[in-house]
């Protein structure tokens, strides 16, 4: 399911629910929930602005500093260390130079 919005003069918009998978889910089943959800983001239109709202089940940190290959995708004010999950959703959001917000 997705929301879109063309309302002027508002700025584009999409928006998406989502929820990945659980950390005891299947490799294969995480692997399929990153390439859809990659795709979705790949298909915003680059006028556009996106929010994906969900439970991703990650914990991504906060910027680490100068050495931190994410500095772009997330804020210094992260809660935790990030786990496996919050890596691959760093990865994920830099490839579309997207950042994570509200975490």
């Amino acid at each position: 399911m997705s929301l879109s919005t063309s309302a002027t003069p508002s700025p584009l918009w999409t928006g998406s629910p989502c929820a990945l998978p659980e950390r005891a889910a299947s490799r294969l089943d995480k692997d399929k929930f990153s390439m859809v959800l990659d795709n979705f983001i790949a298909l915003v239109p680059s006028r556009e602005s996106y929010v994906i709202l969900g439970d991703f089940n990650a914990r991504v940190g906060s910027r680490m500093g100068g050495d931190d290959v994410c500095v772009n995708e997330r804020g210094p004010h992260g809660l935790g260390v990030t786990n496996d999950a919050g890596t691959e959703l760093l990865f994920l959001f830099s490839s579309h130079q997207a950042t994570i917000c509200n975490t």
